[in-house]
Formats: C-alpha cells, structure tokens, sequence
C-alpha cells in the first residue's frame, strides 16, 4: 500500500471516529426548528415533550394530552385538577388563537 493511499484511509478512519463520537443522534437533528429543552414541560410527575403532543382533548375536570409522530396517536396521559389547568396554560401560552385573532382587546377599566 503506497504512502498516500495509507494516509488517505488513516483520515477516512479518524473522520469516522469523530462523527460516531461527536454527532448527535438523528432523533435529535431532526427536531422541529425552536425544538430543544425549552418545548419541555413538567406537569406533576411528568416531563411531556410538547413537540410530541398530537392534540388534546378537555372532557369536563380532565385533559387528555395525545401523543404521536407524523399525526398518528400512539400514547396518552390523563391529567387531572391542577396538573390539567397548568398543562392548559402551558398549551394556551405557545397556541395561536384563529378565533379571536381579529378582535381587540377589551380596554383596562378606569382607575
């Protein structure tokens, strides 16, 4: 083997290495843009991804949060009194709001 064919293949060895040890996982490359340690929350015992969560559903004192990739629902968790109204301001701080969107504010009322 020449010399500059074992140098060639010493760098192809070395870059290997160093892509296997230093590159994050695909799973985490592939975060939405914005994704990252700020789209977690903890809600009780739970630390829920809110980039997972595919919908929720409010059923009387309940919130049922859904959870999935590309739409489709794979897991659930059933959140309860004050876990759900924390887990609903959360949603309700990050959501946009279409039907409301178009109407002012109602002004303070005078001192």
């Amino acid at each position: 083997m020449s010399r500059s064919h074992r140098q060639w293949v010493v760098g192809v060895v070395v870059a290997a290495a160093f892509v296997l040890l230093f590159a994050k996982s695909g799973t985490i490359v592939a975060q939405p843009a914005g994704g990252g340690v700020s789209d977690w929350v903890k809600i009780g015992p739970y630390r829920i991804n809110g980039n997972k969560i595919v919908y929720t559903l409010d059923e009387a004192n309940l919130l049922v949060v859904h959870f999935g990739v590309g739409g489709a629902t794979s897991e659930r968790i059933v959140l309860r009194g004050a876990e759900a109204a924390a887990m609903r301001r959360w949603l309700d701080a990050r959501a946009s709001d279409p039907l409301n969107a178009g109407k002012t504010p109602a002004p303070p009322p005078a001192p």
